[in-house]
């Protein structure tokens, strides 16, 4: 679309007209890098910006909305803030310094953001969430916080020192590997939490709190904790009580508890709590890979959907999805391949072929692997695989995709060619001769080799995969940016 300057200037003041009295709704979408910015900063212009390595000292952020913005590598110095929307934002290996007597950062939304890989130092924390946040090889150090709620966080990897979580909400976050020195919790927090009964369990820098300020002895944390089973399973309350069992009891005897807890939650269609179980299950590092594709078995026996309302059966479905996932596809929580292929596809009939061609090379190139796949229903067709493996597996696969896609269009030659024959042929043999031609044809192989691959296909897979017109491959999350430049190579060399 074209406007002129007249049309802009006429939007520009209408827009002035109909916004909030003093604040700019929309910003300013700023891009900016290795820049000061102190407490002068007007950051009320501020939307789905992007800074990168950037330094804010003394700058406020009051009644902001920076809702998806990037504040990657950046330093924040003493910066109060107050009333901000920072959900969706990335400060990835940033560094939040506070006062010695701590800054504050109060009634602020963090939630769904990431502090991957940051430091945050000598932070007061009030009336915040941080609804599945990612803190995962993060360093904490000297934090305070009053009535905060962090749920479904992610604290992988991290360092936790000198904090006090007991007197917020802390529910359903997973600590595993997490480092934590003198720092206080809740028996409670202990329970319905990934990893942290593990990690107390092994450590004696966790003060677990009680009553009024009461720190409790190990010996009496862990009499407490068996004494409240009754009341778990009489709740039906089964995340602390599996909990329990996984970390105090014979494996063989928390696995028939799993079991008998994710059958009443069955039976009482509560999926979230199936759900969470799973993840438990997974997660605690506890249960065999056989007893994690028998829990799943389980599942799907005992579940009986033709009893389902439309709204249950759509619970289930998610559920599902999610729990297939970590029991049978990357029950070891490897790292994972997303590959999107984008098609020409026409035809469901196409869709097997494809399929089929892709799964043998997958086979070829490491038998144990047992890809997820997702099929888009827009046009053109949009295939996703899920690839579970180490790195060092995932790299060359997602390379050869790559190599393979710009190297497959040679295979027309082998098409043509194969057509030419069959034209012939029809001009001078009988129909057996033809049907036998055709024999001929299928047989004939394209060889691709790439690195240590070496990989025949014959003539109906070769045309199978020309259906393949751009594919788009990220290696986990946390590797992207790792293997981009490989991945560029292999894009570039096909």
């Amino acid at each position: 679309m074209n406007f002129n300057d007249e049309d802009i200037k006429t939007a520009i003041d209408i827009y002035n007209k109909v916004r909030p009295q003093g604040k700019d709704v929309f910003g300013e979408k700023i891009s900016l890098s290795d820049c000061d910015f102190d407490e002068n900063y007007d950051t009320s212009i501020i939307h789905k910006s992007s800074f990168f390595k950037c330094r804010f000292i003394n700058t406020p952020f009051i009644g902001v909305s920076s809702a998806y913005s990037n504040y990657k590598n950046c330093l924040f110095k003493e910066c109060k803030t107050q009333n901000t929307n920072f959900t969706f934002c990335n400060f990835s290996l940033s560094c939040i310094y506070g006062s010695e007597n701590y800054t504050n950062w109060i009634a602020n939304d963090f939630s769904y953001s990431m502090f991957e890989g940051s430091q945050i130092e000598n932070i007061f924390f009030e009336g915040t969430a941080f609804y599945q946040a990612t803190f995962n090889n993060a360093k904490l150090t000297n934090l305070s916080f009053k009535h905060c709620c962090f749920d479904s966080a992610l604290f992988v990897n991290t360092k936790i020192e000198n904090i006090d979580f007991s007197n917020i909400e802390l529910l359903l976050c997973n600590f595993e590997n997490a480092n934590i020195i003198n720092s206080k919790f809740t028996i409670i927090m202990l329970l319905n939490n990934f990893g942290l009964l593990q990690i107390y369990m092994n450590s004696n820098d966790i003060e677990i709190i009680s009553g009024q300020n009461n720190i409790m002895t190990k010996e009496d944390v862990l009499y407490k904790i068996k004494k409240m089973v009754p009341l778990f399973w009489s709740n039906h309350d089964f995340f602390p009580l599996c909990n329990i069992y996984l970390n105090l009891y014979d494996i063989d005897i928390a696995y028939k508890v799993l079991l008998e807890c994710l059958e009443i939650s069955i039976k009482d269609l509560d999926f979230e709590q199936i759900n969470h179980l799973c993840k438990l299950a997974v997660y605690s590092h506890k249960l065999s890979i056989k007893y994690l594709n028998q829990v799943y078995k389980f599942i799907d026996k005992t579940i009986d959907t033709s009893a389902f309302n439309y709204s249950d059966t759509k619970k289930y479905l998610r559920c599902n999805d999610e729990i297939k996932y970590l029991l049978q596809i990357n029950p070891k929580q490897q790292p994972q391949l997303y590959l999107s292929l984008k098609t020409d596809i026409n035809d469901a009939e196409e869709i097997g072929c494809l399929l089929k061609s892709i799964e043998r090379t997958l086979k070829e190139m490491d038998d144990n692997i047992n890809p997820l796949y997702k099929i888009q229903k827009h046009s053109p067709y949009e295939i996703i695989l899920i690839i579970c493996a180490a790195t060092t597996t995932l790299m060359p696969i997602a390379q050869f995709f790559y190599y393979m896609n710009g190297s497959i269009k040679s295979g027309q030659d082998l098409l043509i060619n194969s057509k030419k024959g069959k034209n012939q042929k029809q001009k001078s043999e009988n129909n057996n001769d033809e049907m036998h031609s055709k024999q001929e044809m299928l047989k004939r192989k394209k060889t691709f080799t790439f690195g240590k691959f070496e990989i025949s296909y014959t003539t109906e897979e070769v045309k199978s995969l020309q259906l393949i017109n751009d594919i788009t491959c990220i290696i986990d999350e946390h590797d992207t940016n790792t293997s981009k430049d490989i991945l560029e190579k292999a894009k570039s060399n096909s």
